[in-house]
């Protein structure tokens, strides 16, 4: 998993977010809707302010972090990725 991420992923229905250990699979989709699937991982990482340190696993809180309030719900393994149908309105 990367010590820091530029991307994760929101779900739009239920406002959950989640980590992407691989950032390069993600990298063509940004700001985009897509759908996915793959498998959610439980993490101690619990905002988008925290880290994990691979050496100690111990979460660390970046103080310099704008977004201190987004919560995360897990690590998300992604099978696969598609463009998503426009929302109906």
């Amino acid at each position: 998993m990367p010590r820091t991420a530029k991307h994760a992923f929101c779900d739009e229905r239920t406002k959950r977010h989640y980590i992407l250990p691989d950032q390069d699979g993600v990298a063509e989709w940004p700001g985009r809707r897509v759908t996915l699937t793959g498998t959610v991982s439980a993490t101690p990482i619990r905002r988008a302010c925290e880290s994990l340190d691979p050496r100690t696993n111990k979460v660390e809180i970046h103080a310099s972090a704008l977004d201190k309030s987004t919560l995360v719900t897990g690590v998300l393994t992604i099978s696969s990725i598609s463009p998503a149908p426009p929302p109906t309105r």
